[in-house]
């Protein structure tokens, strides 16, 4: 009866979701935890010795980068352009161990999506505002909207250069929501 009641408190069955890939480990009393392996929700590892699981989202997310207010881009020709660059990418299923491991933090807490963003901020936030930013300056303001296909592929090649062999997947960039100065929208529409 004693031996139930210590392997019912320390015996778990930890469960992935669909669309993630659990990071399972066991932990230890005494001693380190160990990695056990992954596991691809929808599943679960079955009833073990002080299992738990770090569930990795491996679906798309969508990130935008608003470059608005302070934060605008002077063009080529110093006109101030207001606009969004809009990041898809996803953590790849096989380079999840890679992700925890190497990546990410696991004090970013237990809500679903929000370990994948922090260490998505943390490794790729910076450069891609900076790609955004090299790409759009290289032209005049009155460029750019006719150029924007150009300047999402350029942004894209870069990111997922900057992704290659980590487990960052970088599916497309998209720059949109490009706004000029109300003094030249303003005196284009009269």
């Amino acid at each position: 009866v004693l031996w139930g009641l210590v392997w019912d408190t320390g015996s778990r069955n930890p469960h992935t979701p669909p669309g993630y890939v659990g990071y399972v480990q066991q932990d230890s009393w005494f001693g380190e935890a160990r990695f056990v392996g992954l596991q691809t929700g929808p599943s679960s590892s079955g009833r073990h010795w002080l299992y738990k699981v770090t569930d990795v989202s491996v679906t798309p997310y969508t990130y935008a980068e608003p470059f608005e207010g302070e934060s605008s881009i002077m063009a080529k020709d110093d006109l101030k352009i207001s606009f969004r660059l809009h990041i898809v990418w996803k953590v790849r299923a096989e380079k999840v161990r890679d992700f925890v491991e190497h990546y990410s933090t696991l004090h970013e807490g237990r809500e679903k999506g929000k370990l994948e963003e922090v260490a998505f901020g943390h490794f790729m936030k910076e450069p891609i505002r900076t790609y955004g930013r090299d790409e759009v300056q290289k032209f005049k303001g009155a460029e750019i909207k006719e150029r924007i296909d150009e300047i999402g592929a350029k942004v894209l090649a870069r990111a997922k250069e900057r992704a290659h062999g980590t487990p960052y997947e970088i599916l497309d960039v998209v720059v949109g929501n490009i706004q000029y100065p109300s003094v030249v929208s303003d005196a284009v529409a009269m």
